[in-house]
């Protein structure tokens, strides 16, 4: 069985493949370092302390999720506007 896909599933597979390599720094960041180093999953209390030193890299944190969700959405809402992701997944025309 041979699925075709046209020039817009390709343009949208590109941009939604670009948007996920751009996220992934952020991402990256916020989940791993910047929580890394504020949270002390047994110390609440030292935790609040972390984020009153480091306030920035909180804030960074913070941003960081912002541009992630900002742009996961977008490529999500692309895929979903004229049914090319469920095209692709189902091989329908």
């Amino acid at each position: 069985m041979t699925y075709s896909v046209d020039e817009t599933q390709r343009r949208a597979a590109r941009v939604v493949g670009f948007a996920y390599l751009f996220v992934l720094v952020p991402a990256l960041f916020a989940e791993f370092y910047a929580s890394g180093q504020l949270i002390d999953y047994n110390d609440a209390a030292e935790t609040a302390r972390n984020i009153v030193a480091y306030e920035r890299l909180f804030r960074l944190g913070i941003a960081s999720n912002l541009i992630v969700f900002a742009t996961g959405v977008r490529p999500s809402l692309l895929t979903q506007a004229d049914g090319a992701g469920d095209r692709a997944l189902t091989g329908a025309a």
